[in-house]
């Protein structure tokens, strides 16, 4: 779901412009979903921790799902998988974050400490793993989901660029040069379609502080809007014979990388959070101080966010933030201008996607944004299970070191969502994943400690 990226003005090309599998069968592809094809950025790729490996693209959404239509063994790396996906070298292209522990950076003006998680940040960018070890497969992988991308990148990225200079080095690690993703989809010819993009069009400005617009819904001179984009995609690959379903778009401002730090209190005293060590500490000391775009700075107040970075990576032990001669850069917050910005866009991504299913009848919504919402007013709970998971960062157990991305765990949570509503909606019997045997080292519930595999 993260990073801005996009390609220079690029034609399709027309040897992907004609759905071709003619191995495909009715037994190779057993109803009711038939072959599955996924489109989407980082969540669909399994971009976990700031990191991308073999292990967390295979514990994605994604993949969980395709092992409930098809069985563990009919997921692979090889020609004859019903569900083909990339196999990447080892360690990965970014391996992923790890939490420490906890280790105290201060005391608070009452004597409490402050204590800051000790991460070992991502690993760095892997140039090797780039190229896919089952690169010389002929036949597209079945997901064509890429770190990064927007619905601009799924309709046009060819190359390292998009047109609007935005640099993706990632892309090709899933298209191979074989196509936009979008084309490469068609060329399979599926039978189900899942679409789960417009999210980085949000994130984007939540992660930068507001100081990227979100993409525009509507078309310019210069650039297609997410209605346009959308309308391309569908007028692809919608047909009588082929069902679509869309996720729609999550409410970014509301996710750990925004709103871990910041004004979180109904008392109107004590409200800056800085310590996540299990009980939570209260301040009613302290002040947060931001530069705004014209260079004014003023107090942050109730209802804006510090970003998670500024927390990562200890910006309050030099009291950077914490007066109005050493403000937050403008980059570091998001005022209530912004915040109410990125949630007029997100409406109206949704809006758009609302509007898809009434013009396709065989294109379905599930409603992603509202889900979240219920998660982060009421946690999440397994079937059959006795623990409540939560958004909260980082001992909720649902979103990983990044702030922005699931855990292993979380992944299991929105496969879940998914098939329940398939089950609902198709009348299948598609089993839920339970809680265990789910592994994740990339984040611990409290109490803290040492030992951080769940």
């Amino acid at each position: 779901m993260k990073y801005t990226l996009l390609a220079t003005s690029l034609i399709l090309l027309t040897s992907c412009s004609t759905p071709t599998d003619a191995g495909k069968t009715s037994s190779t592809y057993p109803e009711p979903l038939g072959e599955v094809v996924y489109l989407g950025d980082s969540i669909t790729a399994g971009y976990i921790a700031g990191g991308w490996t073999q292990q967390t693209l295979e514990s994605s959404y994604s993949v969980l799902l395709a092992k409930r239509f098809y069985g563990d063994d009919g997921v692979g790396t090889d020609a004859q998988a019903k569900f083909r996906i990339p196999m990447m070298a080892t360690p990965g292209i970014f391996v992923p974050a790890v939490l420490n522990g906890m280790t105290q950076v201060g005391t608070y003006a009452n004597g409490t400490p402050v204590r800051m998680p000790q991460i070992t940040p991502p690993g760095a960018y892997n140039q090797v793993a780039l190229m896919p070890q089952n690169a010389g497969l002929s036949a597209p992988y079945h997901l064509l989901a890429v770190p990064g991308y927007k619905m601009i990148d799924i309709v046009e990225r060819q190359s390292i660029f998009n047109r609007l200079g935005d640099v993706n080095p990632l892309f090709n690690f899933t298209l191979r040069d074989k196509g936009t993703a979008l084309a490469q989809a068609k060329r399979l010819n599926p039978d189900t379609v899942f679409l789960w993009a417009g999210n980085n069009e949000a994130l984007g400005s939540a992660t930068s502080g507001g100081t990227v617009a979100p993409f525009p819904v509507e078309s310019s001179a210069d650039v297609p809007g997410f209605r346009s984009l959308l309308g391309t995609v569908l007028s692809e690959l919608a047909s009588p014979d082929r069902r679509i379903v869309l996720m729609n778009v999550p409410d970014v401002t509301a996710i750990p990388a925004v709103n871990t730090v910041g004004f979180i209190a109904a008392d109107g005293r004590r409200k800056l959070i800085l310590d996540l060590d299990g009980d939570t500490v209260w301040s009613d000391t302290l002040t947060f101080y931001g530069k705004r775009a014209d260079g004014s700075v003023r107090a942050v107040v109730q209802g804006e966010y510090v970003l998670l970075n500024y927390l990562l990576t200890n910006r309050a032990a030099s009291g950077h933030g914490l007066s109005a001669s050493a403000p937050l850069e403008n980059n570091e917050w998001l005022d209530a201008a912004e915040i109410a910005s990125i949630q007029t866009a997100i409406g109206q991504y949704n809006q758009v996607l609302q509007q898809a299913i009434s013009a396709y009848p065989n294109v379905m919504l599930i409603d992603m944004n509202a889900f979240f919402s219920t998660i982060a007013e009421e946690g999440y709970r397994f079937p059959g299970g006795t623990v409540t998971y939560t958004s909260a960062f980082p001992e909720g157990g649902l979103f990983s070191l990044d702030g922005v991305h699931p855990t292993e765990r979380g992944h299991r949570v929105i496969a879940n969502k998914i098939l329940s509503e398939l089950n609902t909606r198709l009348s299948l019997n598609l089993p839920l994943y339970n809680d265990s045997p789910a592994r994740n080292v990339y984040f611990a519930r409290t109490p803290f400690t040492t030992t951080i595999i769940d």
